[in-house]
């Protein structure tokens, strides 16, 4: 009687068990298979960058000059973006609004590029990395442009961008 119970709760228990395990890897197969591109970025994200500038304008006594940035950059999930900022040039403060492209890598890695020909004073960075995380609600961001003759300024800038409303651009990109 016992071992009857036993086969019984065994037989019920275990379609449910392993029903679980299949939802899971179920799950697990739809994450590896969404994958990155434009479209991730749509909305509006709050930006921070920090970093530092030596050798400005090719001066090679120049001091090392502090940077910071914060803004709002607005991604149309078509590989554009338009913005506002604020930037903190060693105790100079900037504001501009700028725009740009952006391309997303299926990996979620990709490129931004700012338009520096329609920006007074010029935008601090022209050209950057990113990586995506969290589907779209937060990106890393390290600045890519080379030191040259042109730009002589040894520049490091990195920061991050974070969706401002998670809620109402999930809803809007189910919609």
């Amino acid at each position: 009687m016992v071992h009857s119970t036993w086969l019984r709760m065994a037989a019920a228990v275990f379609p449910l068990l392993a029903s679980g395990f299949l939802v899971s890897a179920s799950l697990r197969n739809t994450q590896a298979q969404n994958v990155c591109d434009a479209t991730i970025l749509k909305g509006s994200y709050a930006i921070s960058f920090t970093g530092t500038a030596t050798n400005v304008g090719g001066a090679s006594n120049t001091p090392t000059v502090w940077r910071a940035e914060i803004g709002i950059l607005t991604f149309d999930g078509a590989g554009n973006y338009t913005g506002t900022d604020t930037y903190n040039y060693g105790g100079a403060i900037f504001r501009y609004k700028l725009s740009g492209t952006y391309s997303v890598n299926s990996d979620c890695t990709g490129s931004i590029s700012a338009n520096t020909s329609n920006t007074t004073p010029v935008v601090p960075w022209a050209n950057g990395d990113i990586v995506i995380l969290s589907g779209g609600h937060e990106v890393n961001f390290v600045q890519t442009d080379v030191v040259t003759d042109a730009n002589p300024s040894a520049q490091v800038f990195s920061g991050v961008m974070k969706l401002r409303s998670p809620v109402a651009t999930t809803l809007r990109r189910a919609l």
